[in-house]
């Protein structure tokens, strides 16, 4: 008889005790905006991509974002986004394809330029603008690293952002 409480905590106990530890506001403000570091050479920017193309990015409810361009590595991956971020609350954006010769990358134009606010709450929104117009928001879900595959002790950061619309 008492194994059965034993039993339900180990059955219910996973819902109690496994709840999202969102990012605080410090936190994802310093991984947007760090330094990154490729090849010794110390880019000025950080940047963070999503697989997929215009309307994947536009239409998903839930973008995964990367900051290790060596996630990418040994994956067919044919079409992504950046998201560059060169200085305080703001970034552009630009569209690469790597499966057809020669490789492209969109040319960064006037259309690709956004700044950002991030809104405090569990969890924070992170909220995009184009010239002062809101065309975007999303939760901020999750910022968690995640060791590379076929790569030793190297790591990427997952940012999880969850659509509102």
């Amino acid at each position: 008889m008492a194994r059965i409480p034993i039993y339900i905590l180990l059955f219910f106990g996973h819902i109690a005790f496994g709840q999202n530890k969102y990012p605080t506001k410090s936190q994802l403000l310093k991984s947007l905006t760090q330094k990154t570091k490729i090849k010794n050479k110390i880019n000025e920017s950080t940047t963070w991509y999503t697989i997929g193309d215009d309307s994947t990015y536009w239409n998903a409810d839930t973008l995964l974002f990367y900051n290790n361009e060596n996630y990418r590595n040994g994956k067919l991956i044919c079409n992504f986004i950046d998201w560059n971020f060169y200085k305080k609350g703001a970034f552009y954006v630009q569209r690469i394809q790597l499966c057809k010769e020669p490789t492209t990358a969109t040319a960064i134009k006037d259309d690709d330029f956004f700044t950002y606010e991030v809104l405090d709450g569990k969890p924070l929104i992170l909220r995009i603008f184009y010239k002062e117009s809101l065309v975007a928001k999303f939760e901020v879900s999750a910022l968690a690293k995640k060791p590379l595959d076929n790569r030793d002790k190297e790591t990427t950061d997952v940012l999880t952002l969850l659509r509102v619309r």
